[in-house]
């Protein structure tokens, strides 16, 4: 078989797998996506753009947002297993299973593990390799749901997303002015946490 003519299989392959991911949308048949899905993880010439597709589509079409995290999901693990991944591919599909995650639980452990897991592999990159704007993003959402915590006196957990935050702001050289701010709050909510735990301390 010519490479052209296994190339044209794989891509009438792909356009078919990505057409019938959209019926089974239509008709709302959530696991018959999933099942797509894992069959198009082992297909040649199946892309990570090509679950990012999906991912969209199925958030569109599909109540069940655990479709749409999956096909997010396969395409974060192919584009971070390739030789050179795009990094805003790899940030858009952090962006994407974050607010999905959200949804299911707000502010939950999955939540805090996925940017858990963007915080290593920013540990990994070298300078400027992931988009300034979606590093920002991550900084600012993670650290804007302590305030709302800490409202309702959830101390140790608005303490755990400001701490993250600062993390992830290690990575960002443009807000190294911030960071004295950021640790001064941390400072103020770990003495609210203080003193909620011993309320007859002065």
């Amino acid at each position: 078989m010519s490479k052209c003519k296994a190339e044209g299989q794989d891509t009438s392959g792909t356009f078919f797998q990505l057409l019938m991911f959209d019926v089974k949308g239509r008709q709302k048949d959530c696991k018959g996506q999933q099942e797509i899905i894992e069959r198009c993880r082992a297909m040649p010439g199946f892309k990570a753009e090509h679950f990012f597709q999906m991912g969209l589509h199925s958030a569109r079409d599909c109540a069940d947002s655990t479709v749409a995290s999956a096909a997010f999901s396969a395409g974060l693990h192919m584009m971070m297993t390739s030789k050179s991944p795009d990094y805003r591919v790899v940030a858009a599909m952090y962006r994407k299973l974050i607010s999905l995650a959200d949804i299911q639980t707000k502010d939950g452990v999955q939540v805090y593990d996925l940017y858990m897991e963007a915080h290593q592999l920013l540990i990994g990159l070298p300078a400027e390799s992931y988009p300034r704007d979606e590093l920002h993003w991550l900084i600012s959402t993670a650290w804007n749901r302590a305030p709302i915590l800490a409202r309702f006196r959830r101390f140790e957990e608005a303490e755990k997303w400001m701490k993250l935050a600062m993390k992830l702001a290690e990575r960002a050289p443009s807000m190294e002015s911030s960071r004295l701010m950021m640790s001064d709050a941390v400072a103020e909510v770990e003495l609210m946490k203080n003193q909620e735990s011993n309320p007859m301390e002065e």
